[in-house]
């Protein structure tokens, strides 16, 4: 076949060049190439080398710096133009292309900056908000043109919008998952037949988005470019040769994007003609030149299955340069195929129109769909079948299985069975019962005297249970009580054993009959023996006061485990119970007068689920009393100092008796403000004042008290009246 292979030349370009071959053969034959070309034709420069892009995944932060910057930078490198070469017109840049995912295209600034420095916006920031990397963005890329405003949900590409971030410079983070990007082109030249989106061509306008994201550019057709929101005429100047960048900055935060790829393209006039062809060559393996331009391609050797190889078509200059271009040939193996089938004696095997009842071994020549030899062998094997008996026996508890279904008792059946050569044969299959009458059979109890089979024993250590065998037929036995590692054993016929581990006990009784047989039967978790308890309680206010008459209780029983039923006498003169394990409890409403005692008990026990209902187990009972004191302290305002034993002192009440205020201290003064009398931390109630020691007349005095306990601050002042008759 005559195929047309376009030849990049490293520093010109490429030229079209004609290459008659085969591009697919069988490995057995030689593909014939002839090269031909003008000689004396100089090479057709095309923009292969006026176009570069750059492929690549880059996670634009959402207005963090991230590694000490805000800007996502990649670069390409035109280097095959002359030294002199420079953009002479915006129409000298085709276009340039990027492909990327963003929410909300106000927040990002997009730029392109030519080997020279100069630099064009293709997209300004939309100038609102701010963020770390808002100063990034140079300033005079910074708000878009008057009236071009477009709404929040204008995305570019289908964007993976997701605004509470993990991290926000971690693309693997979660929230940080790339969406999928869509192309995007900007181009002042309309010189090649681009068609700019949405008739103006501005790509942040709101009118212009549909259903919320920007139309992406259909690059092949040139349709849906976008103007630069600068125009390219400021590139005007820049030297061809050297790196083009392309530059993105996220300014504002609240999401985030992705650069897949970008591409710039140069006007390919830019390129110069030049050179006159004066070689060529075809590479590769198993390649031979017949003359200047033509070769043999010989099939490779060693290799027995379909297989692609690559060559290399080179045509030299006369300045030395090289223009290479590449084609790959599958070659086809010759086919050989073994096919084995193993039949049952009385099958029959066909092959086309001819049929075969015994072993037959069949050789064929031919040719496969590539046109390559082929040649098919097939040998067919005939196997016998089987008609047998298998006969079975089992115990009466056994299972009675075969061939791993277990048929639950004696049975006669013919079973369709594959032999192990693969054939269906017929097995006629006899199970047969042993003994039909032996059956282990156990009784227990806890007291000697009540016996039974399908009960369950619950005790506390020490607990002596008793086990009754009542097996017929029976030539031996040997009983198991277990539980973990620990085991008992025995073989009477009766057994009474004391447990004195709190655990849960299996019992086994194993068995053999007069006829042979040996059986078993198990009592699961037949027996459970517990932990004595032992019931203790304390609480933290160890004596509540009438202003807040709470307390929360602490259990002190033991072990863990535990179920609970506290009682604790009410205020009013009943009972309140709760299964709480650390209840806490009021008496009456604040600043009640709930002044008295009041007792508490808790049970402590286990509970056992029982078949139908919760059962209690091993309880035990602690018993104490709560005490709840009137902390209302009273300042009187008068005192008697007639010495007859009454009111003799001036005194706060209840300050002496009930003792939570230990911090205290009191003042009095005379109606000169002279102090007459000061005590601290007032303990007894001969500690408060005497006005008969203090040689204290007559008349009005004022008080100043203050006091700290854990039920807060007391400040009180007020007179006292001295009156002795």
């Amino acid at each position: 076949m005559l195929i047309a292979v376009w030849l990049p030349s490293a520093t010109r370009g490429q030229q079209i060049v004609s290459v008659d071959i085969d591009t697919a053969s069988c490995m057995s034959d030689s593909i014939h190439v002839s090269i031909g070309y003008n000689a004396d034709r100089e090479v057709v420069v095309r923009n292969l080398l006026s176009r570069l892009s750059v492929g690549e995944t880059a996670f634009l932060p959402d207005g963090e710096p991230c590694n000490g910057t805000c800007f996502y930078r990649s670069t390409v490198t035109f280097e095959g133009f002359p030294d002199s070469s420079h953009v002479r017109t915006v129409q000298d840049i085709n276009f340039i292309r990027i492909n990327i995912e963003h929410s909300y295209i106000g927040d990002i600034y997009m730029g392109i900056v030519c080997p020279s420095g100069q630099r064009a916006s293709l997209m300004n920031w939309k100038g609102t908000g701010s963020s770390s990397c808002t100063g990034s963005v140079p300033a005079a890329y910074r708000s878009w043109n008057s009236g071009n405003n477009v709404s929040s949900d204008t995305y570019l590409g289908n964007a993976y919008d997701f605004t509470s971030y993990i991290n926000d410079c971690d693309s693997t983070s979660s929230g940080n998952e790339p969406g999928t990007g869509w192309n995007y082109c900007w181009s002042d030249n309309t010189v090649n037949g681009y068609s700019y989106a949405s008739g103006d061509g501005i790509i942040y306008r709101s009118g212009h988005a549909h259903g919320g994201r920007i139309d992406s550019s259909n690059v092949a057709a040139h349709t849906n470019f976008y103007r630069p929101n600068q125009s390219f005429s400021a590139l005007v100047g820049c030297p061809v040769n050297g790196n083009w960048s392309i530059e993105v900055v996220d300014a504002y935060g609240g999401d985030n994007g992705y650069v897949f790829s970008w591409e710039v393209s140069l006007n390919d006039e830019l390129i110069p003609a030049g050179g006159v062809m004066t070689q060529r060559l075809v590479e590769g393996d198993n390649v031979t030149q017949e003359n200047d331009s033509t070769y043999w391609l010989h099939g490779p050797t060693g290799i027995d299955v379909d297989t692609t190889m690559g060559y290399i078509v080179r045509v030299l200059g006369s300045s030395g340069d090289t223009i290479d271009s590449t084609f790959s040939v599958h070659w086809f193996s010759a086919k050989r195929t073994n096919i084995n089938d193993t039949l049952c004696a009385g099958d029959t095997a066909r092959w086309g129109a001819m049929a075969f009842l015994t072993d037959t071994m069949i050789t064929e020549h031919g040719t496969t769909v590539d046109g390559c030899d082929s040649i098919v062998e097939v040998r067919y094997t005939f196997l016998p079948t089987y008609d047998t008996v298998d006969t079975l026996r089992y115990c009466r508890w056994s299972e009675f299985l075969y061939e791993g279904i277990d048929f639950g008792g004696p049975i006669d059946f013919d079973s369709p069975h594959m032999a192990s050569n693969g054939c269906d044969s017929m097995v006629h299959v006899s199970l047969l019962m042993i003994d039909s009458a032996f059956l282990p059979h156990i009784l227990l109890g806890d007291d000697g005297n009540s016996w039974s089979s399908d009960t369950v024993l619950l005790g506390c250590v020490p607990y002596r249970i008793y086990l009754r065998d009542t097996t017929e037929l029976e030539a031996w036995r040997t009983w198991t009580v277990s539980s973990g590692e620990w085991a008992f054993d025995t073989t009477a016929a009766q057994w009474d054993l004391l447990l004195d581990t709190a655990r849960i006990y299996s019992i086994t009784l194993k068995a053999g009959s007069v006829n042979g047989c040996e059986d078993s039967v198990t009592l699961q978790d037949a027996v459970w023996v517990f932990e004595n308890p032992t019931a203790a309680f304390d609480w933290e206010i160890k004596v509540p006061a009438i202003h807040d008459s709470r307390t929360t209780f602490k259990n002190l029983s033991e072990p863990n485990g535990l179920s609970y039923l506290w009682t604790i006498n009410t205020f009013g003169g009943g009972q309140d119970t709760t299964s709480e394990t650390n209840p806490s409890y009021k008496w009456g409403e604040p600043n009640e007068n709930t002044a008295g005692k009041y007792g508490v008990q808790l049970e402590a026990f286990w509970l056992h689920q029982g078949p139908d209902t919760l059962v209690k187990v091993c309880a035990d009972t602690a018993w104490d009393t709560v005490t709840i004191v009137n902390d209302f302290l009273e300042f009187p305002n008068l005192v008697t100092p007639n010495g007859d034993g009454v009111n003799d002192r001036w005194e706060v009440v209840n300050l002496v008796e009930i003792g939570l205020f230990p911090v205290n201290e009191l003042w009095i003064y005379n109606q000169w403000g002279v102090r007459v009398f000061h005590a601290r931390d007032i303990r007894t109630h001969e500690d408060f004042w005497d006005p008969n020691a203090t040689d204290s007349p007559d008349g009005t005095y004022y008080f100043r008290f203050s006091a700290l306990s854990d039920y807060g601050l007391v400040r009180r002042n007020g007179t006292i009246e001295v009156l002795r008759n």
